[in-house]
């Protein structure tokens, strides 16, 4: 019989199982089930979310027959993985698309809904009943010929572990590996059953279309298993089948291993100019890689299997649970130290990280894919950057760790205009905490740069990449987006961390700077929120740290400060409460601007007569500051105050929640999640005025009429604390029965907490930064080419905006060059 009239008997044996029980059937009902050759598509097409959900309700024992069936067809498969039967191959492959078809259809009632449907997960898979109406006591007892002796979750979570080590299926057992290049932290590793080389023992394992074929649907079952989460409300609640797979007794560092590789050596751009268009097995693999990775490496999982840790401070808890944690994926990835591995590791996820923005900046254009995944790796990059120290150290010191800041600007510049990038952007700035406390990476930026994002409209400037965070950091605080002025005190943190280590800033980074100075010790926005004082306080700080300890090599800085005295001297008057505007509070007092100001008395007066007696152009001034001295002058040098970050059970919850919702909206061909019952984060559908309504029921149909949304800016004080509702792509129609429907990722409500650490412990630590959850609000666009033209409109802004700056600019140098001919003071 032909393949159609194979899928024909496998829609009629699923068709008996939604109108009558199927306890007593022939052992023979079930092999056009299980060798009808059918692609996942195909599956999910022949079972119905409707006919599922109906036999779900009333004839459970049949479901749970079917879910038996596959796990046993899986079981008698790795018994028989030493013989080469493509009927062997065909009823595992079968096996894992249905209970990956089956999965969160079974999880999206899980915990609430009809009585019957709810139990049953528990029932069936946590006390191994069959669901029988006529025997409710009545358990399976044995399984392919063996003892059952653990609930079948466990089993199945650890079959599949068991699949992924399936000889030719999906592991190269014929490859001769070469093994010369183990080290001690390999120790764990079966090099015989790693699917690729490139971190670990070995560089290169021979692989085919076929075996990433069967581990692509390993790896997306296993996945599915993982999706309790999506269904719940609460993002830290533990998920059983999670910690079944994260606590596999089997060979659990060879599959981390294994998964790393699918991601690590991938390469977007291709082997030539338009070849990464070309279809690849090794593309849909990693995505779903990356996917599994940031599931089983969440952090929240160690603050729910290890809840004291939270009432430790933070470096201590999280440091002696990762260090005790029963996941074995997360203890893995902690416990990289080979510096090939790491190197690897580090070089390979900022390739991907920066697909999106290289694909931009080909000489041919278009000649390289966007991925469109980035976000995804960003996730990534933290979860390892947070578990393991020594990678993270070890990029700050040995590694060009300007490969991983460009990419991380470009993503941030993104969020300016594309308001769905929200979290990314917030992801990233928690990055750039994250390295800003380790002194090799401050050093590490002083490096000349040799690489300018694309599509940026940034002045023209020449300096090293330290600068290249400020003008960015300056440019996205005062671009009038609140949704990016809201993590102000974040950018200000990292500029104030690596301002002792700045060798050299150039004119421009200098001068925005001061005017970055000017705008935040402006009185409006003191008195707009009680807790700005706190951003003025870390720009003066950076401003105290260049002068104290990198005055020789940033006299640029110090002739802007010049050149802009006068703000600081409205700021001494107003915290004195004096002139004007005066301030109040307590925190005027802790204001750290005795330093500028006692560099301002010993040098402008020199200046002046400087100027005075020649008319200096700007290279002179910039001299004659180099050869001047304040040793002696200033006041005593404070000790270098570090913030360190740490991240909470709050941030972790945001990551959580953000990654499902980037995990939704990527597999909706085939649609893996019902947007009806997806709880953790809220689905919206677009209505015929164009506005975003709620999914309430599942009689409601979606409305998916454009493929984009355009922003829609909402008016906010800077620091108020809105809801973030991080927008997710419009999905592709899938072969469900239900249409898919536009999905928003919404972050916890409790604003994230970032734990500040000093040092040295003697210098009193300020109070803690707090990262506001930014906001989003999305209209839809009317016109599918709307979003692309506004985009267009508002780079064409940017860039005739720089383009005066620049005119500006250079008028000005033009007048105080004219003024200095005329033997008059320009400062």
């Amino acid at each position: 019989m032909g393949a159609g009239g194979s899928k024909e008997e496998f829609s009629q044996r699923i068709a008996k199982l939604v109108a009558s029980s199927a306890c007593d059937v022939d052992p023979s009902f079930w092999r056009p089930v299980f060798l009808t050759e059918a692609t996942l598509d195909e599956i999910h097409f022949l079972l119905k979310v409707d006919e599922l959900r109906r036999v779900r309700a009333e004839y459970p024992e049949n479901l749970a027959l079917l879910i038996f069936q596959c796990m046993e067809q899986l079981r008698h498969f790795l018994k028989m993985t030493k013989k080469e039967n493509a009927l062997d191959f065909k009823s595992a492959v079968n096996s894992l698309r249905i209970i990956t078809r089956l999965m969160p259809i079974l999880f999206e009632d899980a915990r609430g809904g009809d009585k019957r449907s709810a139990n049953f997960v528990n029932e069936f898979f946590w006390n191994n009943k069959k669901l029988l109406p006529t025997d409710p006591a009545a358990v399976f007892t044995n399984i392919a010929g063996q003892p059952l002796n653990a609930p079948l979750g466990t089993v199945l979570m650890h079959t599949l572990v068991e699949m992924a080590y399936a000889p030719n299926f999906c592991v190269n057992i014929s490859a001769k590996i070469d093994t010369s290049r183990s080290h001690a932290s390999h120790a764990l590793i079966n090099t015989q059953q790693l699917w690729y080389g490139g971190i670990g023992p070995t560089e290169n394992i021979p692989s085919w279309a076929a075996l990433d074929r069967n581990r692509l649907d390993v790896v997306t079952c296993m996945l599915t298993c993982c999706t309790g989460p999506v269904f719940q409300t609460d993002p830290l609640v533990k998920d059983r089948f999670i910690d079944a797979l994260v606590t596999c007794p089997d060979n659990l560092p060879t599959l981390t291993f294994s998964l790393l590789n699918c991601i690590v050596p991938y390469n977007p751009a291709g082997t030539l100019p338009y070849s990464s268009y070309m279809t690849d097995t090794k593309e849909p693999l990693m995505i779903v890689a990356v996917h599994l990775l940031l599931v089983v490496l969440d952090n929240g999982y160690l603050c729910r299997a290890f809840p004291e840790a939270k009432e430790q401070t933070p470096s201590k808890g999280y440091a002696a649970a990762a260090q005790t944690s029963e996941n074995v994926f997360w203890r893995t990835v902690a416990n990289i130290q080979c510096e090939h591995d790491m190197a690897s590791l580090f070089n390979g996820l900022v390739k991907l990280l920066g697909n999106p923005m290289d694909a931009k900046a080909t000489w041919l254009p278009g000649s390289q894919k966007t991925l469109d995944n980035a976000q995804e790796v960003l996730g990534l990059l933290w979860k390892i950057l947070d578990c393991n120290v020594a990678f993270r150290r070890f990029i700050c010191k040995e590694m060009p760790i300007a490969k991983l800041v460009v990419p991380l600007l470009y993503l941030m510049w993104q969020a300016k205009t594309t308001r769905e990038k929200v979290p990314a952007l917030q992801v990233a700035l928690w990055i750039f905490l994250l390295l800003s406390g380790e002194r090799d990476f401050g050093v590490s930026l002083n490096e000349a740069m040799t690489y300018m994002p694309p599509k940026l409209a940034l002045p023209v400037f020449g300096g090293c990449y330290l600068d290249l965070v400020i003008i960015v950091f300056q440019q996205l605080i005062q671009s009038g987006v609140e949704w990016v002025r809201v993590s102000t005190d974040g950018f200000l943190t990292v500029i104030s961390n690596l301002s002792p280590y700045a060798k050299s800033l150039c004119m421009v980074s200098s001068t925005k700077l001061v005017n970055l100075f000017e705008a935040i010790s402006s009185p409006r926005f003191l008195k707009s929120s009680e807790d700005n004082w706190k951003c003025l306080s870390l720009i003066l700080q950076a401003f105290n740290n260049l002068i104290q300890y990198q005055y020789e090599g940033n006299t640029p800085l110090v002739y802007a400060i010049l050149r802009r005295h006068t703000a600081f001297e409205k700021l001494t008057e107003s915290l004195q409460g004096k002139g004007p505007n005066p301030l109040e509070g307590d925190w005027c007092a802790t204001i750290p601007i005795g330093t500028v100001n006692r560099m301002l008395a010993v040098l402008y007066p020199e200046v002046q007569r400087f100027c005075e007696e020649r008319a200096a152009a700007e290279p002179e001034m910039l001299s004659f500051l180099q050869k001047t001295t304040l040793v002696g002058l200033l006041p005593q040098p404070h000790s270098i105050l570090i913030r360190s970050y740490f991240a909470t059970p709050n941030i972790y919850s945001y990551i959580t929640v953000w990654a499902w919702g980037l995990i939704y909206n990527r597999h909706q061909a085939p649609q893996m999640f019902i947007a009806h019952s997806v709880k953790l984060f809220p689905i919206y559908t677009e209505a015929e005025d164009g506005k975003l309504q709620p999914l309430s029921s599942r009689n409601e149909k979606p409305v998916v009429r454009s493929p984009q949304l355009a922003s829609k800016e909402s008016h906010q004080p800077i620091h108020q604390k809105p809801k973030a509702t991080p927008k997710a792509a419009a999905p592709p129609p899938a072969a469900s029965r239900e249409p898919p429907a536009k999905g928003f990722a919404a972050p916890p409500s409790k604003k994230p907490d970032v734990h500040v650490a000093s040092a040295p412990p003697a210098v009193a630590a300020p109070p803690p930064v707090v990262q506001d959850t930014p906001a989003t609000a999305a209209a839809p666009a009317t016109d599918p080419g709307l979003h692309k033209r506004l985009s267009e409109l508002q780079e064409l802004k940017n860039s005739q905006s720089s383009i005066q700056r620049q005119i500006r600019e250079r008028q000005e140098r033009i007048q105080a060059a004219m003024a200095r001919a005329q033997g008059g003071v320009v400062l």
